[in-house]
C-alpha cells in the first residue's frame, strides 16, 4: 500500500494539445463498413436461410454491427465450392452436392437451386460481392455464370445491394485442374479483359470501379502475388 501512495504522490498532469483542425499528415478516416463476412459457396444457405425460414440468428449478428459502426457492412459469397457451381433454375433444393463431395467444407460440383438466392434478402440495408464463376467457363461461355450473378442480384433486391463483383476464385489452382498446365496471371488477365464487359453488359452495371481484385490462395507461386 505504502508503494501506491507513493506512486499516487508521484503523479503529475500531463498536457496532450488537440489540434482545431486536422494536420495535413493525419490519416484518412476508415469508413464504418470496414468490418465485413465471408461466407463459402456451399455454406450459404445455412448462414443466410431463405424467404421461409430466414437465419435470424445471423441476422440479428449482422444488425449489431450496423448498429455499432452506423453502416452496414459488406458480405462476400464465394470460394471454390462457388467457381465449380452450376446453377440450374429448376432445382428445388439451394444445394445439391454430389455424393463424393458429402461432408467436405469446399465441395466441388454443387449444383445451385433457385432457393439459394432468397438469403440475399435475409440482410437489408447491407451490400454484397458476389463471386463470379470462372473456373467451369469452356470456349468463352459465360451463360451459366451470368444466369447465376443474375439471380443474386435479383435476390438482394437490385444494383444498389451489389458492391462489386469476383471473377473467379484462387486462379493459380487453375493450371492442370481447369486449365492447361502453363496457365499464368497473363492468362488469367487476357480472360478477365474479355468476359469483364460482357458482364458490364448483361448485367447492366453501373460506370465505375465495379470489380474486386482476384483472390489467390496462401500456397501461391510467386509469379502469382501480383
Amino acid at each position: 500500500m505504502a508503494g501506491f501512495a507513493a506512486l499516487g504522490r508521484s503523479q503529475s498532469t500531463i498536457s496532450i494539445p488537440v489540434p482545431t483542425s486536422v494536420p495535413s499528415d493525419a490519416s484518412q478516416a476508415v469508413d464504418h463498413s470496414f468490418l465485413g463476412f465471408g461466407v463459402e459457396t456451399a455454406s450459404w444457405p445455412d448462414y443466410a436461410g431463405n424467404l421461409t425460414s430466414p437465419n435470424l440468428f445471423s441476422r440479428n449478428l449482422v444488425e449489431s454491427l450496423t448498429n455499432k459502426t452506423g453502416k452496414g457492412t459488406i458480405i462476400r459469397v464465394g470460394g471454390t465450392s462457388g467457381d465449380h457451381a452450376t446453377y440450374v433454375s429448376s432445382q428445388v433444393e439451394a444445394v445439391i452436392r454430389p455424393p463424393s463431395q458429402v461432408g467436405l467444407n469446399v465441395p466441388w460440383g454443387i449444383t445451385i437451386g433457385s432457393t439459394y438466392f432468397e438469403g440475399y434478402s435475409n440482410f437489408p440495408g447491407n451490400k454484397y460481392t458476389v463471386m463470379v464463376p470462372m473456373a467451369p467457363v469452356k470456349n468463352g461461355n459465360l451463360t451459366n455464370s451470368i444466369d447465376q450473378t443474375q439471380a443474386a442480384i435479383a435476390g438482394m433486391g437490385g444494383l444498389s445491394s451489389l458492391e462489386s463483383l469476383e471473377l473467379g476464385n484462387e486462379p493459380n489452382a487453375y493450371p492442370g485442374v481447369d486449365r492447361p498446365s502453363d496457365y499464368s496471371p497473363a492468362n488469367y488477365s487476357t480472360e478477365w479483359l474479355q468476359y469483364t464487359p460482357e458482364l458490364i453488359s448483361a448485367l447492366g452495371l453501373p460506370e465505375g470501379p465495379t470489380q474486386q481484385a482476384l483472390a489467390i490462395g496462401s500456397d501461391a507461386p510467386a509469379e502469382w502475388n501480383v
